[in-house]
């Protein structure tokens, strides 16, 4: 056991943090778009792009759990600054380079992605520890509308960009970066001693996790879902806008901009309204999600599909802002960044093989019956998660068994037999 010098729970003014969230967000999106199009100006080839694409999505894979433990030492908002900084010297570096391979892009683009695959842990254990409930979920609702605005500005800003030279996206990503480490500086951390574990392995904490029943329940559930969610939204919803009458880019493009909406008008909402039980919310809003997967393989027309579009987009930002909501009431102190990252991870996972299967699938298949077996699938998570997490959930003023086994383990004493 060791004593150890830590930031505490935050004091600041969260539009600073929003605002900073929303820039370096904005910031991924040019970048992502800029590479892209540079490798496929460079190559012109597919492949290459696909690999570009996977450079960007890899590090979240590889090093956000890795970056939970940089977390844990130095403190989130100090951790979210640095990188941001690092961040923006990559892209001033990858701005000033003459000329662009498409080597070059690739290596820019999965160093950038590397530096930025921490924040969202390490905003999840920003929130201040003696918030209550209703405070920090309105504090996650901001942060997640941050980021899906920034996804939304992102594109518009390459857009505006795109009669210019890389270099000059680039360096407004670099600019949009340096933001969000600013705003972490600028941010409050008071200091405290606290008593925390220093050995503990990603294996242990994995484990950790996979010993509460509240936990397991939660993380693989979200992975289930987010098993078939990817198969719909990357699969199944391109192919039914696509071979729609008059059906073009710009039908799926209305289409997500619906769900875009949906999911912006929901965070304001959930910014508003505390809940008591978030648990009951995240089921709900997966059984709302797998009706909506559902109708959507059904619904030929248009105006129709949009409402549907624009309540499935609502369902996403409720049940990522309660799910992180949960993961920072049962984590232990110290722990919330490490158990953010196993679950964005088992969620990633999911999401790579969903889409992949959920793409040979509507090869075989066709879109529709992909869809409505989706749908059902998701329906079926959502009840699962509706009665389990009403067994196993502790009541809100108390932790789980996660929460406590690793308290003990911070004070020195360890109550798994398997470790003595």
């Amino acid at each position: 056991m060791s004593t150890t010098t830590a930031p505490a729970p935050i004091s600041l003014p969260p539009w600073r943090l929003v605002g900073g969230r929303f820039a370096s967000v904005t910031g991924d999106q040019i970048v992502e778009l800029t590479v892209l199009w540079a490798v496929w100006a460079a190559t012109g080839s597919s492949t290459w792009t696909a690999v570009a694409v996977f450079c960007g999505r890899a590090p979240l894979w590889i090093f956000a759990l890795l970056g939970s433990g940089f977390v844990l030492r130095h403190g989130p908002l100090t951790t979210i600054a640095r990188l941001n900084f690092a961040a923006a010297g990559v892209a001033a570096a990858a701005a000033l380079a003459a000329g662009w391979s498409a080597i070059a892009a690739i290596a820019s683009f999965f160093a950038i992605a590397s530096l930025r695959a921490v924040e969202a842990a390490a905003l999840a254990a920003a929130v201040p520890a003696e918030v209550s409930p209703a405070g920090a979920q309105r504090f996650n609702a901001l942060l997640d509308n941050a980021k899906r605005i920034g996804r939304l500005a992102g594109p518009l800003g390459t857009r505006l960009l795109e009669a210019t030279a890389p270099w000059v996206a680039m360096t407004t990503a670099g600019a949009l970066y340096w933001v969000m480490g600013w705003a972490a500086v600028r941010s409050v951390e008071r200091g405290a001693v606290v008593r925390r574990a220093t050995s503990e392995t990603i294996v242990e904490a994995v484990r950790r996790t996979a010993r509460d029943p509240a936990l397991r329940v939660l993380v693989g559930g979200a992975a289930a879902y987010a098993f078939f969610w990817a198969a719909c939204w990357y699969a199944v919803l391109p192919r039914l806008c696509f071979a729609a009458p008059g059906g073009s880019a710009s039908t799926l493009a209305t289409v997500v901009a619906a769900a875009a909406g949906g999911g912006i008008l929901a965070n304001f909402a959930i910014a508003r309204i505390p809940v008591a039980r978030p648990e009951r919310v995240v089921a709900v809003a997966v059984l709302v999600a797998g009706i909506g997967y559902g109708l959507l393989a059904v619904q030929p027309i248009e105006v129709p599909r949009l409402v549907i579009a624009s309540v499935v987009g609502a369902a996403a930002p409720v049940q990522d802002v309660f799910i992180v909501c949960l993961l920072q009431r049962w984590a232990a102190a110290g722990h919330v960044a490490r158990l953010h990252a196993i679950w964005r991870l088992a969620c990633e996972l999911a999401i790579s093989l969903g889409l992949l299967l959920g793409g040979m699938a509507v090869d075989h298949h066709g879109a529709s019956p992909v869809a409505a077996i989706c749908g059902v699938a998701i329906v079926g998570v959502g009840a699962f998660l509706l009665v389990e997490l009403h067994r196993v959930a502790p009541a809100a003023d108390a932790a789980p068994a996660e929460a406590r086994r690793a308290e003990r383990i911070i004070e020195g004493v360890n109550d798994d037999p398997g470790s003595r």
